[in-house]
């Protein structure tokens, strides 16, 4: 399907920070494919930019914007406000993504015979693994984390596994660096802001609220990858603690979910951390473990609390 054939426009946003390498290697994933956006919205917040890259793919149509200071999700809401008004699709990539060939073409033809009432879809990741074992699921069932089901937000608010479907499949949530929503959702929603940094349970915040009044699916044959970096020993303690406030955070503005059975989940989380720091001599699990209690901390001095009846990252 070349981008002349397809009955959609589709504008894809690159929220990025000081990582041109990054950028040039998906610029360039992105040019191989058989079908090329309509607009490719590099958002740029960090000091080593990716300007001289972004020259260097005049084959697409690429608009370049700053945003400082960074923010996932302010980048995010900067990209979708300079997506042009032909645009029905817009898409996020994250900088690390790696797209199959023809996955951007599949993508498409699954938006060509989409429902109306279908308002997002995901990218099949192929390199993540559904599979689950019983000691492990057994921890995970008495802190509400259970993960055997497909796709699904528990009550606790924690998030069930979206990758490597066989077929086209329905789900409650999406993620936030693979995924196409129709540019109609951003009329009424945008991301939230108070996530803040790399926006961890951002896109499960946006992706569940959209979800309740709309369609959302993994779609199959379009297939990717995730080259996520190791996360760096002296990353996991903060690591630990924004997994809990921005969990929690996300359980706060959703009346449907349990408070309760999130605050036991992390608990949970908490001592699954602990106990694989300290069974594999992992310091990485043991500093997140760490984390997660300083997470708790700051959840009991009010750190996450919120409203719940107050509407957030919603277009006023």
């Amino acid at each position: 399907m070349s981008q002349s054939s397809s009955p959609l426009n589709l504008a894809v946003v690159i929220a990025t920070m000081d990582r041109p390498s990054n950028v040039h290697r998906l610029l360039s994933n992105i040019k191989a494919q058989a079908f090329h956006p309509h607009q490719v919205i590099v958002v740029d917040g960090g000091e080593i930019t990716a300007k001289a890259v972004v020259e260097q793919f005049t084959d697409l149509e690429i608009d370049y914007i700053t945003v400082r200071p960074p923010a996932l999700t302010k980048q995010k809401n900067a990209g979708v406000a300079v997506a042009r008004s032909d645009i029905d699709l817009i898409g996020f990539f994250d900088d690390d993504m790696a797209f199959e060939t023809g996955a951007l073409e599949a993508m498409m033809a699954f938006w060509a015979t989409a429902k109306a009432e279908v308002a997002g879809a995901s990218f099949n990741l192929t390199d993540f693994d559904n599979s689950w074992a019983r000691p492990k699921s057994l921890a995970q069932r008495l802190f509400f984390i259970d993960n055997r089901s497909f796709g699904k937000v528990l009550r606790s608010g924690y998030t069930t596994h979206i990758w490597n479907v066989q077929s086209d499949t329905s789900v409650q949530w999406l993620g936030g660096g693979y995924t196409v929503w129709r540019k109609r959702v951003f009329d009424t929603c945008l991301f939230e802001e108070w996530y803040t940094g790399s926006g961890m349970w951002e896109d499960t915040f946006f992706s569940y609220r959209v979800g309740k009044d709309n369609q959302l699916f993994i779609v199959a044959d379009a297939k990717a990858s995730h080259l996520d970096a190791p996360i760096p020993l002296q990353s996991q303690f903060k690591l630990g603690h924004t997994q809990i406030v921005n969990w929690l955070y996300f359980v706060n503005q959703n009346r449907d979910l349990s408070l309760f059975m999130c605050l036991w989940g992390c608990v949970g989380r908490t001592l699954i951390n602990l106990t694989k720091g300290i069974l594999g001599w992992d310091r990485g699990y043991l500093l997140r473990a760490l984390g997660n209690a300083k997470g708790l901390l700051t959840v009991a001095m009010g750190g996450a609390k919120a409203n719940r009846d107050t509407s957030l990252g919603q277009v006023q």
